[in-house]
């Protein structure tokens, strides 16, 4: 399938609008400034124009993003000073954390959606589970201690051999457009925070809807344009990170991508902390304006506390109806 075109919405084909967002690299050092686009029909964000994938395999192979690296390979000095104050923050935390995992466990029982905003497959093992964009196998080593038949895709080659060598995974390096599997070969399908760095999602999703058997169900996380974060912090809003995503989808965005393939898609936002510290630092880091010392005591390994009353806050407004700017989505055949 032929890439859309320059002034055309890669979710929904409908046209970009005037609306942009002016971006530059805040977490790496990819220079230049990168302008995202929003569409006229969908309301998602797309980088205009769009990037090469010669661009973005070398951004990809000359900067370290950090989710590459196994815990285990991380400097073990920084390690300790950061448990030893996080144990800090956690004696102060205990009733904030026993308030947040108590409404944690009522909105749960209320709307049954903790499974699906943790991207957790509801088809039982043994069933056969492929995790796209898997890294070093973090997930899938989780999974198959459950019971499931595992196999993964990672487009990085030395996560991929860490996954094999020390994991014994089945993990294929490849872009996911050039990887092929036989029809119906897996009950799940999972991809975390890997669509929106695609140029070409309507073909994947295609493939994926190929690969599924029947019964089975894709189920997928991924940055989302619609949050209070998101509105705040725009160019600064942590879930941007130019170059790197081609596009931050609204829930709407994703249901018109889909909808051809899948015949159920079930959609939620996903409460959390994390992306509000993340932006205001961000923020602070490009010398903006009204993002100070609340957030900065967040971010601190000792700031616990602080973070459970912004998870707890994020978490009733999303059970509420909210949005936040990350979602999550079951789609089945």
């Amino acid at each position: 399938m032929a890439l859309a075109s320059p002034n055309t919405c890669l979710l929904c084909n409908d046209s970009l609008s005037g609306a942009h967002l002016e971006a530059t690299d805040l977490l790496t050092t990819v220079p230049g400034t990168f302008v995202y686009r929003q569409c006229a029909g969908c309301g998602s964000y797309q980088q205009t124009p769009l990037p090469s994938q010669e661009f973005l395999t070398a951004c990809y192979a000359g900067e370290s993003l950090g989710y590459h690296t196994p815990p285990e390979d991380r400097a073990g000095l920084r390690r300790i000073g950061t448990a030893l104050l996080k144990g800090v923050g956690s004696v102060a935390n205990v009733p904030l954390r026993a308030i947040d995992q108590l409404f944690s466990w009522t909105c749960d029982c209320l709307t049954g959606h903790e499974r699906l905003e943790k991207a957790l497959p509801s088809i039982p093992p043994p069933a056969r589970v492929l995790d796209i964009g898997c890294s070093w196998g973090r997930h899938l080593v989780s999974l198959r201690k459950k019971g499931y038949d595992v196999a993964g895709i990672e487009l990085a080659a030395e996560p991929a051999r860490i996954a094999r060598e020390r994991h014994g995974l089945d993990v294929r390096s490849c872009p996911i457009e050039e990887c092929d599997f036989p029809d119906s070969r897996f009950d799940v399908i999972l991809m975390s925070h890997v669509m929106e760095h695609l140029l070409n999602p309507r073909a994947v999703a295609e493939k994926i809807r190929a690969w599924l058997a029947p019964g089975g169900e894709f189920l997928f996380k991924c940055p989302c344009a619609e949050g209070p974060e998101f509105r705040r912090f725009g160019a600064a809003c942590f879930v941007l990170q130019p170059p790197y995503h081609v596009f931050i989808p609204t829930r709407e965005g994703m249901r018109r991508l889909l909808s051809p393939a899948f015949g159920s898609i079930e959609m939620v936002c996903q409460a959390g902390h994390a992306d509000w510290i993340e932006s205001a630092q961000l923020a602070r880091k490009a010398g903006l304006p009204g993002h100070g010392a609340f957030f900065a005591a967040a971010a601190h390994p000792a700031g616990k506390p602080l973070k459970t009353l912004i998870r707890l806050a994020m978490r009733a407004h999303v059970h509420m109806g909210g949005t936040s700017s990350r979602m999550a989505a079951r789609c089945r055949i």
